[in-house]
């Protein structure tokens, strides 16, 4: 619902007022942590001799992702 949601807003596919595309944004927000979530388990899971290069490598792109360097 997020992203679509979004997308079909900018593309003026729906018209939604800005609380509404708001709302939209918090539900796609909330989404990637997910999507972190079950990259960081599937990778620990796949490569548990390398669980610390693993765990860095994803933390620094979870930093970039976010801006949060």
């Amino acid at each position: 619902m997020g992203y679509l949601s979004l997308w079909a807003a900018v593309r003026g596919y729906i018209t939604v007022n800005y609380a509404t595309l708001l709302a939209f944004g918090l539900v796609a927000a909330s989404a990637v942590v997910w999507f972190d979530a079950g990259a960081v388990v599937t990778n620990m899971r796949n490569f548990p001799d390398e669980r610390g290069t693993v765990a860095g490598a994803l933390a620094l792109c979870g930093r970039f992702h976010t801006g949060a360097v």
